[in-house]
């Protein structure tokens, strides 16, 4: 009897070991699933502190690029100013030149005007010479 209790208890013993086995197996597989979702997870926050690393990178190159297109559009107002002055001062010179154009036209009227007068006087002088002679 006693070697049917072992008996039994042998079978029973290599159940349990077989289950044993078996759960291993499993708590093993876990463990690879667990190991891959944290290897993957690991790769995941690579990835993810490399972007943050190129948006900083873009986010630089934006200032920069940035600060040189005030400091551009700085120099635009500057010169569009110089060129505001400089119209202005050909406006002015304009101005003066079509004054000096005025009186230039002022002036060969009064000596056209004084030319006539003039021829006009000569004709006189001539007609008044013609009676004299005859």
């Amino acid at each position: 009897m006693q070697i049917e209790v072992l008996g039994g208890s042998a079978g029973n013993v290599e159940q349990q070991f077989t289950k044993i086995v078996k759960l291993l197996g499993e708590v093993q597989n876990r463990s690879h699933e667990i190991m891959d979702a944290m290897s993957e997870q690991s790769s995941g926050s690579t990835q993810v502190l490399n972007a943050v690393r190129e948006i900083n990178d873009i986010t630089m190159q934006v200032k920069l690029g940035s600060s040189e297109m005030v400091n551009g559009n700085k120099e635009v107002a500057k010169e569009s100013q110089k060129l505001v002055e400089s119209s202005q001062e050909i406006i002015e010179n304009m101005a003066h030149i079509s004054l000096s154009a005025e009186n230039i036209t002022e002036s060969i009227n009064l000596v056209l005007s004084a030319g006539a007068e003039e021829n006009i006087a000569v004709q006189k002088v001539s007609e008044q010479l013609a009676q004299l002679s005859v």
